[in-house]
């Protein structure tokens, strides 16, 4: 399964996840306040909701922890890859990692949230490109590899 397939069924599943909380969670308050004394029918849509809420938000938060190690460990992989290989330029951005990992183009927000990880790590900043919102850091190579 590739990069992007994965990425895109965990991004599915967190939405799901976090969108269905978001109305789940309203219902469930609502029935709460407008059955003060339920009967068995009230009780069971109580228990429904209160079932579907939970469910719902535990897919969204263990969603979004396997998202974070799953674009950990694909970040990782790519950055490696452009320490390896000093064609690849001396700095390095969102894009391309994210390009390096076999990720969307619509990834290269979680790329760049693992590169401003690694960087301030590092007490590395960032420095602006050309393009706007596109920061670019400048790692050392390892083993003084330069271009």
């Amino acid at each position: 399964m590739s990069n992007r397939t994965l990425s895109s069924i965990l991004f599915t599943l967190y939405n799901i996840g976090l969108f269905g909380a978001i109305f789940t969670i309203p219902a469930l308050a609502f029935l709460v306040f407008s059955i003060p004394n339920p009967n068995a029918t009230g009780r069971t849509l109580i228990t429904v909701a209160l079932v579907s809420a939970v469910v719902l938000v535990s897919l969204a938060v263990t969603t979004r922890i396997a998202m974070r190690a799953f674009y950990d460990r694909v970040c990782g992989r790519a950055f490696a890859q452009w320490e390896a290989s000093p064609s690849l330029g001396e700095t390095v951005d969102g894009a391309l990692l994210a390009e390096l990992a076999d990720l969307t183009p619509q990834d290269a927000w979680n790329a760049r949230q693992f590169l401003e990880r690694k960087a301030a790590a590092a007490g590395i900043r960032y420095e602006d490109a050309d393009q706007p919102n596109l920061r670019r850091y400048r790692f050392p190579r390892p083993g003084g590899v330069s271009k």
